[in-house]
This record gives C-alpha cells, sequence and structure tokens, in this order.
C-alpha cells in the first residue's frame, strides 16, 4: 500500500493534451442518451405486451449500459494521454571523446631532466610515463599518437585498444627538429575524420616550432573542425614569465582553438596538467541522465476495452430490448 501511494506522487501523463477530450464526454452522452423516434404499433389490447415491456428493468439496463460506455470512452482517453509513474533517474550510457596526443621525440627532449621520486627522468621518460598514466584512465575514450620531430608521423591511430597505444609508444624514433605545426596539422586530419561530437589534441613540447607549417595556421585549422588543442610545454623554472606566457606561440594555439595552454616545470606539475586537463574535457561534456518510467498506458486501455465488451454483452443480453 505505501508503494503505492510513493508511486501516487510521481504519477503523470506524459501526453497531457489528450485529457482536454473528457470535455467533450458531456457531449457524447448528451447525444448517447438522446431519444430517437417512437414506433408505434396498434395492439388489440395493452395486456399483450405488459409482460415484455418492463420498465424497471429497462431503465436500469439503460442506465448501466450507459455508464459502462461512458467509463470506457474515459479510460481510453486516460490511455492516450500515456499515464506513467516516475522511477528515479539513471545514467545514459556517455560517449567517449577522441583524443590525439601528439607528442615531441625531437634530441632536446632527450637532453631536459626532471626528478621523479628522487630520480631524474629525461623528458621523454616522464613524458611517456605519464602519458601512460593518463591513457590508462580514459577507458571510455579513442586514443591516438602523433610523434614529431622534423616531421609528424603517426604511432598509433584512434583506438580503444589502449595496451596498443602504450605498447608503441614504446617504439618511438628521436630525431632533430620540432615540427609542432605539421604535426598539429596530421592530428587534426586525424580527427576530422571521427564523428564524435567531442574531439581534443594534446601537444606536449620543450621547444617552438622551427620548421614546417606555422602553429597559429594549424590552430585556424582546428577551430574550423571544432577541435580543441591544449599545449603543454615543459620547460625550467628560469623560463617562466608571466609575460613569456602571454606571448608564447603555444599560448595563441591555445586561444585560437578554444582550449588553454600549460607549463610544466617537473614532474608532478606535468601529472597534474594531465588530470587538469581530463577534468576540463569532462565538464565539456554533458552528462546526460535519463528518467526511468513504469507505463501504466495498457492498465487503462484495457480496463477501457473490457468496460465496452462488458457493455456490449450486456445490451446482448440481460439488458436486450424488443425493436
Amino acid at each position: 500500500m505505501n508503494n503505492f501511494l510513493r508511486s501516487l506522487e510521481t504519477f503523470e501523463f506524459a501526453h497531457w493534451w489528450w485529457l482536454a477530450l473528457l470535455l467533450l464526454l458531456p457531449l457524447v452522452g448528451f447525444l448517447l442518451g438522446r431519444k430517437g423516434p417512437v414506433t408505434t404499433i396498434t395492439f388489440s389490447s395493452v395486456s399483450l405486451v405488459r409482460e415484455v415491456c418492463r420498465d424497471t428493468r429497462s431503465r436500469a439496463g439503460k442506465y448501466i449500459t450507459f455508464l459502462l460506455r461512458y467509463l470506457s470512452i474515459a479510460f481510453l482517453i486516460l490511455g492516450m494521454a500515456r499515464p506513467r509513474v516516475e522511477q528515479g533517474e539513471q545514467d545514459s550510457e556517455t560517449e567517449g571523446i577522441d583524443i590525439m596526443l601528439v607528442l615531441d621525440f625531437s634530441y632536446s627532449m632527450q637532453e631536459g631532466k626532471l626528478s621523479v621520486d628522487g630520480e631524474e627522468y629525461t623528458y621523454i621518460k616522464a613524458m611517456e610515463r605519464i602519458t601512460k598514466e593518463f591513457v590508462e584512465k580514459r577507458p571510455n575514450d579513442r586514443l591516438g599518437v602523433i610523434g614529431f620531430a622534423v616531421q609528424p608521423y603517426l604511432i598509433s591511430p584512434l583506438t580503444s585498444d589502449h595496451d596498443w597505444v602504450m605498447e608503441m609508444l614504446d617504439d618511438a624514433e628521436l630525431d632533430l627538429g620540432t615540427a609542432i605545426g605539421s604535426a598539429m596539422v596530421s592530428g587534426v586530419r586525424s580527427l576530422s575524420l571521427s564523428d564524435r561530437v567531442t574531439r581534443v589534441m594534446v601537444v606536449v613540447t620543450d621547444g617552438n616550432n622551427n620548421i614546417g607549417i606555422s602553429p597559429l595556421a594549424a590552430a585556424k585549422l582546428s577551430r574550423r573542425e571544432n577541435i580543441r588543442i591544449y599545449p603543454v610545454e615543459i620547460t625550467s623554472t628560469q623560463t617562466l614569465a608571466p609575460r613569456r606566457i602571454a606571448a608564447h606561440p603555444l599560448n595563441n594555439v591555445a586561444k585560437i582553438s578554444r582550449g588553454q595552454f600549460f607549463q610544466a616545470t617537473d614532474f608532478d606539475s606535468l601529472s597534474l596538467l594531465y588530470e587538469h586537463i581530463e577534468k576540463l574535457e569532462k565538464s565539456f561534456v554533458k552528462e546526460n541522465k535519463l528518467t526511468a518510467y513504469e507505463e501504466w498506458f495498457m492498465y487503462f486501455v484495457i480496463t477501457g476495452l473490457l468496460l465496452l465488451i462488458l457493455e456490449f454483452v450486456m445490451r446482448q443480453t440481460v439488458y436486450r430490448r424488443l425493436p
């Protein structure tokens, strides 16, 4: 009983406009109850038909069958209004996002050092370790990797096989040059083939573009494709300065593509930046909530049909009238 009362608290009609038809029921009742023309038959004596014409029973049958038809129509209208009871909210399956990791494998990344748990890591080793941790935390996303030095090259296409991505990271090779813009263009081309709404690019480097396409040109292409870019520069504390950040080419890349520019001076800050990028992207993805309902449509329709059948049967049996 308590469950039923709780259900009534969330009872509603999904197609409530059908309820307007209930206002027409008095008109239907008037039309159904209106008397037709009286047929006159001449008899020699009224006593011959007195037993057939039982007023009390006929009058009761008329009202009962009329009420049954009236109720059946009302229940059918209520059924069409789609009655239902809310059962609560449930999370819908959230579609993951596509992330292209564009990583710098130039020789300079081998020269810089970061301290990790008391040990010194090269920029590349720190980048690979953080990237693998980032990949492991995104089971619903497709990830791809583009490496670059003098020119970009595909390490892994967009895939949900994260073990494959981490395995291919170990096979990247170092080279001269820092073609950041060209690598971003390659990333845009890969992501533009995706049918997912949310597509982002994370660019990790320790220097400025010195060959190939301009990063600003790549950022404009990215914006046209609605792909956000998050550039991350691994650098030393000596080079950090607010003026340098404001004028940094990668900062302009982030602004153009509606992403955000980051700088990391140690392993912990690099790790935190990856987590921050993850939170930023979650804020862009709408969390869809689905409200679960128990549909009561069939209860009302079946009741209406049963009443209609009962009214028909009673008219043809108990309350059948002679013509």
